[in-house]
Order: C-alpha cells, then sequence, then structure tokens
C-alpha cells in the first residue's frame, strides 16, 4: 500500500468515526431531551392537578359560612331579637341559599370532580350537613308547621347536631390543606 492509500484510509475511518460519534450524540441527546421534556410534561401536569385540589377545598372552605354558629349574616341558624335571642332558628332563605352555593361550587365551578376523587370524606360531610338542614325543613313542611319570618325554630339536639357537622367538615379541611404546607407530591 500507498503512503497516499494509507492517508485516504486513516482520513476515512476518522471521518467514519467522527460521522458515527455525531450520530450517537444527537441519538443520547435526542433522547435525553424527551426524556426531560416527559418530566416537565408530568410535573406541569401534576402541579396543575395540585393547584385544582387547593382550588377545591378553598371553595368548600366557603361554605362553612353558611354552617357556622358566629353571626355573619349568612350562617343557617340564628337567634331571634323577640326572644331576647335564646332561641336559635333556621332561616330558610339562609338555607337555600347554602342549597344553591353548594351546587355552585360543586357541579358549576368544578370543584366536586377534585373533591369527590381527592377528598371524598369532605364531600360525604358537606352532603350530611346539607342533608341534616334539608331534613330539618322537609320535617316542617310535611308537619305544616307554622313558619314566621321564614325561621323555624331548632330544638336543642338539632343545634348539637349542625355544630357536630361544622366541627367535622372543618377539621378535615383543615387537615386536607395543611397537607399543603408540607413538599408538593408533584416535586417527589
Amino acid at each position: 500500500m500507498s503512503i497516499a492509500t494509507e492517508i485516504n484510509l486513516v482520513d476515512l475511518i476518522v471521518g467514519l468515526l467522527t460521522v458515527l460519534a455525531t450520530i450517537v450524540v444527537v441519538f443520547i441527546g435526542g433522547k435525553q431531551w424527551k426524556t426531560q421534556k416527559q418530566k416537565e410534561l408530568t410535573i406541569a401536569v401534576n402541579q396543575n392537578i395540585e393547584d385544582k385540589k387547593l382550588a377545591a377545598l378553598t371553595a368548600v372552605w366557603t361554605l362553612l359560612r353558611f354552617i357556622t354558629h358566629a353571626d355573619n349574616g349568612q350562617n343557617i341558624y340564628v337567634k331571634n331579637k323577640e326572644d331576647n335571642y335564646q332561641k336559635t332558628y333556621q332561616s330558610i332563605e339562609r338555607s337555600q341559599q347554602f342549597y344553591t352555593a353548594i351546587r355552585e361550587v360543586f357541579y358549576d365551578e368544578g370543584h366536586g370532580l377534585y373533591i369527590s376523587q381527592y377528598y371524598p370524606n369532605i364531600r360525604d360531610q358537606v352532603y350530611q350537613c346539607r342533608m341534616h338542614y334539608k331534613r330539618f325543613e322537609d320535617k316542617h313542611q310535611k308537619n305544616n308547621t307554622v313558619i314566621t319570618n321564614k325561621l323555624i325554630p331548632v330544638e336543642e339536639r338539632g343545634v348539637k347536631q349542625a355544630k357536630t357537622h361544622y366541627n367535622t367538615l372543618n377539621k378535615l379541611l383543615k387537615k386536607a390543606i395543611k397537607e399543603f404546607e408540607k413538599t408538593p407530591n408533584w416535586l417527589l
């Protein structure tokens, strides 16, 4: 073999190795890029889910204003000044607002999807609260109880049950929201 042939052969081998190295680098780089993009997409999707879960919990939190026993102008149970604030009454109008707010939070705003999937105990407690007030209203309407000023007198037992519902829902919401103070799941 002549020296010129050997140089051409060396150049050919170097060229082939360069092309081969380029192909390997492009392949590995493409694979890493794809893996990185998949990871970014997964993080973005998980972050979106976490944001929606927190928004759903926050929306349910707003329902507490109806079932608290501290007078706030929207709570269902009220004290009437005609009897020196001694007796507790259920406001039909505020009950209806509560039922509407539940529908809006769970269905119109779509938070029910996340509450039902990730926090079924909270969903169940909201509907137990709703059932408590609705059952009481239905009982009085069925018995043709005279309701003055759209207020139904409530016995102490009913007030205690309502307080239990409120306290349970409040604790469940606080516990779920506190989970967001920890490291978010999507970062793991």
